[in-house]
């Protein structure tokens, strides 16, 4: 991957003012400078690689979220409602900054390898019956898309008839309390709902095919689920960055100044969706938008701040508790009580242990604690592990999908969007169990299948070629 000497100046530059900052973390002045510095980099991604940001705007979004949430643990000096704790400045926004600009960084490193399998083209068929093999090959892929668009259409389609009758809206209710009150995630609805981007992906791909009635079809009914469950804001972010992902080589084929504007333009929109989920969250709750302001950009924030507040020492010796709830069930509500991942961070993190217990109870759980779960267990050595291992798998999972979709192997994104699903997951909540629950094995070994029949294949027709050329 080339990188001009501008950019490479200006990366280490930026990353050596922010191993500044975070020696003299305990001055707010170096706090300010480190976000300031975050932006600095954000703004020089934009204008250098405003396609990168395109492809993992949800990454983008959700950092930088949780950046703003510590910044408004560390200085606002509000009461955080969600751990029972005053807010203060405990210096852990310099480190913070520091570990996302390294994780975009190797993340640009891991897509730079890979990106050449998704970006470039292969040669064109030089013989005519090639040409028209290949031509039958992609209306057959074609067919087949609009098939399995249309079956999520369906889909999409059954979940929204279920709650079509009650919209939390008007009847004013929050998410979690509307899916519990009228069964919404309820056995197999449940891991569709988990896995609605997937859903919604496909119809994504048909419009873009030339099918725009499917394709709105199963983005409006996508959208209109969302709304009628009492949901604010993360399933219409998720909307936004599947459709910024899963249409990349669509963006590819745009010109570089009007993506950058489209850039700013996306960002516009989610400064749209968070009026949206205020006047939402008002409507169903009361209170006033800077209360529920406060509430959601300290909450993305709040358990780094407090993790890196409560870590004086690496805790390595308790890392076998990750390991004993591997096979532990997924379900929220299933572990009330437990010590490994997110619940564990929401425990050690909450000065009311009996709250968290009654949280997990009613299904609901605390979000971003992959990073503060790395720093509980390794401190520093521990964040930068963890951004490695994320960026790599990231970057792996996407290229994998963007390449079988510009090979029309729908069958192969299916299996890897369900496996990307499962370590943005991860990402977020530091559980290993989503890796190996029945449906991910069973998803392991299709794709190992299926990846090995196009080896063998592949195999097969090159000697069939190589004996065709030395007969002749």
């Amino acid at each position: 991957m080339h990188i001009n000497r501008t950019d490479f100046i200006m990366r280490v530059s930026i990353l050596f003012a922010l191993i500044v900052c975070n020696v003299f973390n305990w001055i707010p002045f170096f706090s300010w400078t480190a976000l300031g510095l975050y932006g600095l980099f954000m703004f020089m991604m934009t204008i250098r690689r405003p396609y990168f940001l395109l492809k993992y705007f949800g990454y983008v979004f959700s950092s930088t979220a949780v950046i703003v949430g510590c910044t408004m643990c560390e200085f606002s000096g509000s009461y955080l409602n969600e751990l029972w704790d005053w807010s203060r400045y405990v210096g852990s926004l310099p480190l913070l900054c520091t570990q996302h600009v390294i994780f975009y960084l190797l993340l640009a490193f891991f897509d730079g390898m890979s990106k050449i399998q998704t970006v470039n083209t292969p040669p064109p068929p030089t013989h005519t019956r090639t040409l028209v093999s290949n031509s039958s090959n992609q209306y057959r892929a074609n067919e087949y898309l609009h098939y399995i668009a249309i079956l999520c259409v369906l889909v999409l389609l059954v979940m929204f008839l279920r709650i079509a009758r009650n919209p939390a809206f008007i009847i004013k209710m929050g998410r979690v309390a509307y899916e519990d009150k009228f069964h919404v995630r309820t056995g197999i609805f449940r891991n569709l709902a988990n896995n609605s981007f997937i859903l919604v992906a496909f119809p994504m791909l048909d419009y873009f095919n030339g099918h725009k009635r499917t394709g709105k079809a199963g983005m409006i009914l996508y959208i209109l689920y969302f709304l009628w469950n009492g949901s604010k804001f993360g399933p219409f972010i998720v909307f936004l960055s599947t459709f910024t992902f899963i249409n990349y080589g669509q963006i590819l084929k745009i010109d570089r100044n009007k993506i950058i504007k489209y850039v700013y333009a996306v960002f516009f929109v989610v400064m749209v969706l968070v009026v949206v989920a205020g006047a939402i969250f008002i409507n169903a709750r009361g209170g006033v938008i800077d209360e529920y302001l406060t509430m959601r950009t300290a909450g993305q924030g709040q358990l780094w701040w407090k993790t890196y507040a409560i870590t004086d020492r690496t805790h390595l010796d308790e890392f076998d508790d990750e390991l004993n709830g591997i096979f532990k069930p997924n379900d929220i509500r299933s572990n009330v009580g437990e010590m490994y991942g997110e619940y564990k961070n929401m425990y050690l993190c909450c000065n009311n242990l009996k709250y968290i217990s009654a949280r997990l109870k009613g299904g609901s759980a605390y979000t971003s604690c992959g990073f503060a779960c790395a720093y509980y267990y390794l401190m520093i050595p521990g964040v930068l592990i963890w951004a490695v291992f994320i960026a790599f798998l990231l970057s792996t999972f996407t290229n994998a999908i963007l390449s079988a979709v510009k090979r029309t192997k729908y069958l192969r994104v299916i299996l890897l969007m369900k496996l990307l699903s499962n370590t943005q997951n991860m990402m977020s909540t530091f559980l290993f169990n989503s890796f190996f629950t029945p449906s991910s094995i069973i998803t392991f070994l299709l794709l190992i299948a299926d990846y090995w029949y196009e080896y063998t294949t592949s195999r097969r027709t090159t000697s069939i070629s190589l004996h065709s050329e030395l007969m002749q």
